[in-house]
């Protein structure tokens, strides 16, 4: 967590619109293919108010409530999440940064990891279940 952590939940405790934010996304690697995905996912979240769980997403009590809180999937639960956190009110993007471990994509292959990644969600948009994508879904 970024040692703003603290302001950026303030700042959207101050915004009354917003039910529902997260943080920036950081991988702690230094390589370039990182800060292309770093890129992709500040697009993803700015085009499409759609941040991942790495992200630190952060609820209202009351939005968290009133969606009936987790659903208990076997994965996508923050696509989800985030979902029905629309139904609520707005997204706050920090502008601080999570960081997050570079590993699955270094051992695995930056291009693979990421279009496993948008190959999951795709098809979780397209109506595949939670379940049948776990069970696609190899490290």
């Amino acid at each position: 967590m970024p040692n703003e952590w603290s302001a950026a939940i303030a700042d959207a405790a101050r915004s009354p619109g917003a039910s529902f934010g997260c943080f920036g996304f950081a991988l702690d690697s230094p390589r370039l293919a990182a800060r292309v995905i770093e890129l992709g996912v500040r697009l993803r979240v700015a085009l499409f108010g759609l941040p991942y769980g790495d992200q630190a997403i952060f609820v209202r009590r009351e939005a968290f409530d009133a969606i009936g809180g987790y659903s208990p999937l076997p994965i996508m639960e923050d696509v989800d999440l985030v979902g029905r956190l629309r139904e609520t009110g707005t997204l706050l993007a920090a502008s601080y940064a999570t960081v997050t471990s570079a590993r699955r994509w270094e051992r695995l292959g930056w291009f693979r990891v990421t279009a496993q990644h948008l190959r999951l969600v795709a098809l979780y948009f397209l109506g595949v279940t939670p379940e049948r994508l776990k069970c696609s879904h190899a490290d």
